[in-house]
């Protein structure tokens, strides 16, 4: 009995070794919740998707959803992607992935707005009433919601090479260098936005652009003669 006790008191004399840490408190391991916010929420990235089916199936949307699949050029007020139940940023990315160019016309201030007066065949400047024959850059024809615009940068290309000889045309009768038609899909797009079509050809043309693809990307046969 003696010897067990010595044996006892023994143990109890020894020091803990020192890679043993006593726990004194349960230990706060990270939680296993995901920030809802979080960009790799995966509940969140599932609406996104969501959102993305509802969006090219949506009837409202097709001017965009149709954008790079049968048509060059497409664009929509924000206020109707808004009304239809979409975030204008997320459309934007939705169409990026499809390898479009997309920009965004700001809702005007007062001082930006242009109407086209068509018994003067110009631009108005509301404001100060000046006429124009092509809005001034960095401005656009008011859209009063602003707007989301997509476009097929190679079909409007493929468009401007088959017809180059066309716009090169129609350039001749401008005198203002800025004036003219540009050759190049973005600057093509911009002018769009700030120039009227001066006869019923280029009227024709512009309407292909907003409606078809050009015969060089698209093999349909019942596509319009451009």
């Amino acid at each position: 009995m003696f010897f067990v006790k010595r044996l006892l008191r023994f143990f109890k004399s020894q020091k803990q070794p020192s890679h043993i840490i006593p726990v004194k408190e349960p230990v706060n391991l990270p939680s296993n919740e995901i920030d809802p916010n979080s960009f790799f929420n995966p509940n969140k990235s599932s609406s996104i998707i969501q959102e993305r089916m509802k969006f090219f199936a949506h009837a409202q949307m097709k001017d965009l959803a149709e954008v790079g699949e049968k048509k060059a050029l497409g664009y929509l007020p924000l206020e109707t992607i808004r009304n239809a139940g979409f975030d204008a940023f997320h459309v934007s990315r939705f169409l990026q992935k499809n390898g479009l160019t997309v920009f965004i016309i700001p809702a005007p201030l007062p001082e930006e707005i242009y109407a086209y007066d068509s018994t003067i065949e110009k631009f108005v400047h509301v404001q100060t009433k000046q006429t124009f024959e092509v809005i001034p850059r960095g401005n656009f024809l008011t859209i009063k919601s602003g707007a989301l615009v997509a476009f097929d940068k190679k079909a409007i290309d493929a468009f401007l090479q088959e017809k180059k000889e066309f716009i090169y045309h129609e350039n001749q009768q401008e005198t203002n260098e800025d004036y003219k038609w540009p050759s190049e899909a973005n600057a093509f797009v911009n002018m769009l936005f700030r120039k009227q079509a001066s006869s019923s050809l280029m009227n024709h043309f512009i309407h292909c652009i907003y409606t078809s693809m050009p015969t060089a990307i698209t093999s349909n046969v019942n596509r319009p003669e451009c």
